[in-house]
């Protein structure tokens, strides 16, 4: 059986407390075929000490590089990406702690599809599981506490708005590298943009079982992020002041289709727009650009009603 070597990335900063975790969970995977490569982002902690043990311990299985000074996680995931000549690439968080089949089964989904389709850019994903700091289970399936329902075939819409695609389940194919890379300056998520270029340009892979725990607590920088995203939205509207509009003004739309920049461009169209707000509610859904869910869009009927002035409505 053919055995290719998977390229893990992590991008590192301050990550003491957790991420011994993380690396015993990676090297535990059924599937053991696999090189970690590891970027600090400048830790004021002890993260590069930890590291460096298992780098003495498994001089085999890691590289590990530190930044000359801060880039963000997006960047350093970015320079991790274009460092790697793999066919396969997974990429990982620092505090999390995978499942032990994560990489065996996501490489076998990934396989299958490759088999009659060798030049083209794959993703897998997969459900999370979420626990706490302290490894006690929050919830068993993010998905569906989040409310995320992917099609298996293409759903440009529901990767665009809710997208649902978390960056520390992911395993992707060269082809997909090889179309991302390099990240435009305004990206401010990196699993977002990559959703959405495979989205566009792939097949993506939807697993729904959680092959990861996925840690939740205050020193997360993407959790944190994400925080401060949601107390930003505009008067409870979807996806606004999100940093989508920004990613998506610096795709190259040249070799798009024109169903996709159809989408594309009127997400972006709403993403910008302060008036007439509910006119965009039906345009929303007839394009799956929100949730599936019959409560969300029953309750965000009302939120659009609620952000849009009664004689603009009266007006439509």
């Amino acid at each position: 059986m053919h055995t290719p070597t998977i390229a893990v990335i992590m991008a590192t900063y301050n990550g003491q407390k957790y991420i011994s975790k993380q690396l015993d969970s990676i090297l535990a995977q059924t599937y053991s075929n696999i090189v970690i490569y590891i970027r600090d982002d400048c830790s004021s902690d002890n993260t590069m000490d930890i590291i460096s043990k298992y780098k003495q311990k498994y001089s085999h299985k890691f590289i590990i590089n530190k930044n000359k000074q801060n880039l963000g996680f997006v960047k350093n995931f970015e320079l991790l990406l274009s460092e790697v000549d793999y066919d396969y690439i997974a990429i990982s968080d620092q505090d999390d702690i995978w499942k032990p089949n994560k990489l065996e089964k996501e490489l076998k989904a990934m396989m299958e599809i490759e088999k009659d389709n060798p030049n083209l850019a794959i993703m897998v994903h997969s459900d999370l599981e979420i626990i706490d700091s302290d490894e006690n289970q929050i919830c068993k399936s993010f998905l569906k506490k989040k409310g995320y329902s992917l099609s298996h075939s293409k759903d440009l819409g529901q990767i665009l708005g809710p997208c649902g695609v978390m960056g520390n389940t992911i395993l992707m194919n060269k082809n997909l590298k090889n179309i991302a890379l390099p990240f435009s300056a305004n990206i401010e998520f990196h699993d977002y943009y990559l959703a959405v270029i495979n989205e566009i340009y792939g097949k993506r892979i939807t697993l729904n079982e959680p092959l990861v725990q996925y840690r939740i607590h205050l020193d997360n920088t993407s959790n944190n992020n994400i925080l401060k995203l949601e107390k930003n939205k505009y008067r409870g509207l979807p996806f606004l002041n999100t940093g989508k509009a920004m990613c998506l003004k610096s795709l190259n739309k040249d070799n798009i289709n024109i169903e996709d920049l159809n989408i594309i461009n009127f997400f972006l169209d709403y993403l910008e727009c302060k008036d007439y707000a509910f006119s965009y509610y039906f345009s929303l859904l007839s394009n799956n650009l929100v949730k599936k869910g019959f409560w969300y869009r029953f309750k965000l009927f009302f939120k659009f009603i609620i952000n849009t002035p009664l004689s603009k409505i009266m007006l439509r």
